[in-house]
């Protein structure tokens, strides 16, 4: 095999291997819409996370994380750390419930942020692939499928 081929072949197998577990990790079948306002931004080199209050029917506020791709690729979808988003902005994401919580929380790295895998053990960590700003426009923050 030559070098080329073998560095082809390890990129492919890095990419399917990703997108298998994503979708081992959470059920892609049935979207749900989450509406909030950011208290957090988490760029990473992994994953980036979104951390969304959220008011239930009564008016009690709970924190969700919604789990989107690295920094790199959301910088190639126009987003930018300091100014696409801040704390405090109306947000609505386009999500997916994991399928186990359990099983998500172990498959989380151990760098992972505490406040992450809290949440995830308690399932309130969703994979996003869309967010729609305040001002309507709309930002790829996942896979879409």
């Amino acid at each position: 095999m030559t070098r080329r081929f073998k560095s082809v072949f390890v990129f492919v197998f890095t990419v399917l291997a990703a997108h298998i577990a994503m979708s081992q990790d959470f059920d892609m079948t049935r979207p749900a819409t989450l509406k909030g306002q950011v208290a957090g931004v988490i760029f990473g080199a992994g994953n980036s996370y979104l951390l969304i209050d959220v008011s239930d029917a009564s008016g009690k506020s709970q924190l969700w994380a919604v789990q989107g791709n690295a920094l790199g690729v959301l910088t190639k979808d126009g987003w930018t750390p300091k100014g696409t988003i801040r704390p405090g902005d109306a947000v609505s994401v386009v999500t997916f419930r994991p399928r186990s919580s359990a099983k998500l929380a172990e498959s989380l790295p151990s760098s992972i942020d505490m406040k992450i895998l809290e949440l995830a053990k308690t399932g309130h960590v969703l994979r996003g692939t869309e967010v729609t700003l305040a001002d309507g426009k709309k930002m790829p923050f996942g896979p879409s499928n």
